[in-house]
């Protein structure tokens, strides 16, 4: 646990109570967690909430989003990327390193002890004595650096940087200035599947002076004095770097660096404290560092005129919202966007919006070849937006509904766990045939849905040697076992054909008794809750305790089983943060931590209810976006144990273990009474 320090503790036992201290949940955040090796594919670049840019270091080795917590050498400072994808992330582009010496693009050993992150800012000394300091607004990317007294100080600008096993397929400097330096960089995405094109201005401090360029970087030679500091305002648009300059001269021409990184810590806290909860320091930490993950993305690509680059490579314009890119739907539909929903529905409304945009300018399942930003794949977008719909967010149907049906068109039915995602889509295109009044569409869509039970009789209902092998049957990144019980749309149907629900419950028993499922893997992350839909919900809160406070066992990574399985929690505070081959996927995992540890879980995307569960933490105030309060109270024994004795609404006494989402935006106090 973190120690008060003792100056900070006086002020705080001399305070009345009117003078309190007021609650800053970005002091919580922890933005190591995560970072080290392959332990969540994380970093701790600076950025605001939803920011295009993420400014963070560059390590020697290089990690997926361009960090490794353990490595010793940094290549340099970048302006995006996104974490814990997969494959080596996105982004590294347009990176800046300062030295001290003969100018080289060497990498330079860093003082671990000096390093310093938090929600808006990193800060790092270099062994030469060089402080390097980031932070951000939305678009711009500000570096500061504090030079100890030499007469060979340099910096060396890469603006084709790009973490490894990506493509550069385009780049250029423009020109170069005074002390302003343009260009664009077009990349590979992620998992190398299309590109993106990224505009860029550089204005530095002062004026470019003793500079040359040697292969494709630019190297700047300069005299410092001791303490001097040297600045640069990096500006990213996907747009045109006339475009560039306009927003910053429109929005942050006034700005400089201490201002910046103030605004960057306001809106983290800002949004940050719509929940506010009590636990123990180490619980708090981890609560509000996941909870800051699973804000990073999608980001904010809109200019000062209220344009936005489309997937199809034209401008088009945004009157009345926000637009949003940099998507990687597959599992964020999961647990990220239904917990962003929740809590910040205005927000949601804004990705509704730009979601609207993606299928009417050109979605693609990966990404298509101009990409405004880095960004990974969108499949079962359709789940997103008719669970917004359902709870409460406004959908243009009309405006969307012939490409929704080209896209059930092209589902894949390549192999078993294809069939079941692709029913599930099926299904929520019949939901939403019936919303518009399509009972035709509606009717047709719900017949292809229910096709999947077939499918499930003959590769998941016999389970034998070979439902244990990692891509058995060309399944993707699972197990039979794993993927057997993501039937998340028909629950009723998936309990029918395990033979009943003493039968189901027994099955999915074995599953977790005998350390079948993979946390580290999405598949199956949604079992646990499975239970309580069984009739089982002592269950599902002995799982979700377990997996949340942990001592855990899990036997596989990524693609293969183990030999020897990892023992110990899976959600720690350090900076091996998962077990090892466990991605956040870009905030999944993270959601799926927020969620389940205020004891609520969207187990059917698509339908406007929550799971419960006992919260592990004693209480959970989040306000609403109007004005109201939900709270949820434990009443925790001093045993220990999470086990529910009753759970009361409002003063009323519950009959189940579930929860409307009408219910929660109404406000209003969901006790636990706990055994």
């Amino acid at each position: 646990m973190r120690s008060i320090p003792f100056l900070a503790l006086i002020a705080l036992l001399q305070c009345t109570p009117s003078e309190t201290p007021s609650f800053d949940p970005v002091s919580y955040v922890d933005v190591f967690i995560g970072t080290a090796g392959d332990n969540g594919q994380l970093d701790p670049a600076a950025t605001v909430p939803f920011g295009m840019v993420k400014l963070g270091p560059d390590t020697d080795p290089l990690n997926h989003s361009g960090y490794n917590y353990e490595a010793e050498k940094i290549r340099g400072f970048s302006h995006n990327r996104i974490g814990g994808v997969g494959c080596r992330g996105a982004g590294g582009n347009i990176r800046i390193k300062p030295g001290i010496g003969i100018p080289n693009a060497n990498s330079e050993w860093y003082r671990k002890a000096t390093e310093e992150g938090t929600p808006g800012y990193y800060n790092v000394t270099f062994q030469s004595g060089i402080q390097a300091e980031m932070t951000v607004t939305n678009q711009v990317g500000f570096h500061r650096y504090t030079f100890p007294e030499t007469d060979s100080a340099y910096f060396v600008i890469d603006p084709a940087a790009t973490f490894e096993k990506l493509e550069v397929l385009d780049h250029k400097v423009i020109s170069i200035n005074g002390n302003e330096l343009t260009g664009f960089i077009t990349a590979q995405n992620v998992c190398n599947q299309g590109a993106y094109t990224t505009y860029f201005v550089l204005y530095a401090s002062e004026n470019f002076g003793n500079t040359w360029y040697e292969d494709d970087k630019l190297y700047w030679l300069l005299n410092t004095q001791r303490n001097q500091q040297v600045e640069f305002s990096v500006v990213l648009s996907p747009v045109s770097i006339a475009q560039a300059k306009k927003d910053f001269e429109v929005s942050y021409a006034d700005y400089d660096f201490d201002k910046a990184r103030e605004e960057a810590k306001e809106r983290w806290s800002s949004l940050l404290s719509r929940i506010k909860v009590k636990e123990e320091e180490d619980q708090m930490t981890l609560f509000y560092t996941h909870l800051y993950r699973t804000l990073l993305t999608p980001v904010n690509t809109t200019t000062t005129d209220n344009t936005y680059k489309g997937t199809d490579g034209k401008i088009h314009r945004a009157d009345g919202y926000t637009h949003y890119d940099s998507w990687s739907m597959w599992d964020t539909f999961r647990t990220k966007f239904p917990l962003i929903t929740l809590l910040y529905p205005e927000l949601a409304q804004d990705f509704v919006k730009s979601v609207e945009d993606l299928y009417v300018n050109g979605k693609f399942d990966w990404a298509g070849f101009h990409e405004p930003v880095p960004t990974v794949r969108t499949e079962h977008t359709i789940l997103f937006l008719l669970d917004a719909y359902r709870k409460g967010l406004n959908i243009n149907w009309e405006r969307i509904y012939p490409y929704l049906v080209s896209e059930m068109d092209s589902l894949p039915y390549r192999s078993p766990d294809n069939w079941l995602e692709s029913s599930y889509d099926k299904w929520a295109m019949s939901q939403i045939a019936e919303i518009v009044g399509n009972s035709k569409d509606a009717e047709k869509y719900q017949n292809e849905s229910a096709q999947y039970r077939q499918v499930w009789a003959n590769h998941f209902q016999p389970i034998n040697d070979s439902s244990d092998i990692m891509h058995g049957y060309g399944l993707y990144e699972g197990t039979i076992w794993q993927y057997r019980w993501h039937v998340h749309f028909d629950i009723e149907g998936l309990i029918e054909q395990l033979g009943g629900r003493p039968q189901a419950i027994e099955q999915l028993s074995y599953f977790f008794d005998h350390h079948l499922y993979n946390h580290g893997n999405q598949p199956d992350i949604h079992a646990p809750y499975l239970f309580n839909a069984f009739g089982a919900p002592g269950l599902t809160q002995r799982w979700v305790t377990k997996i949340l406070t942990g001592p855990m066992e899990q036997h596989y990574g990524t693609h293969r089983k183990w030999e020897s399985p990892y023992q110990g929690k899976i959600y720690k505070n350090d900076p091996r943060g998962y077990f090892p081959e466990m991605d956040d996927d870009d905030g999944t995992m993270s959601a799926w931590y927020v969620l389940s540890a205020m004891g609520l879980y969207p187990l059917e995307i698509g339908k406007p209810f929550y799971e419960l569960t006992v919260p592990i933490l004693d209480e959970i105030h989040i306000t609403l976006n109007n004005g109201k309060t939900f709270e949820i109270i434990s009443d925790k024994p001093d045993s220990g144990k999470y086990t529910v004795e009753s759970v009361t609404l409002n003063g009323t006494k519950k009959t189940d273990f579930r929860i409307h989402h009408s219910v929660i935006s109404e406000g209003g106090l969901l006790k636990y009474n706990l055994k």
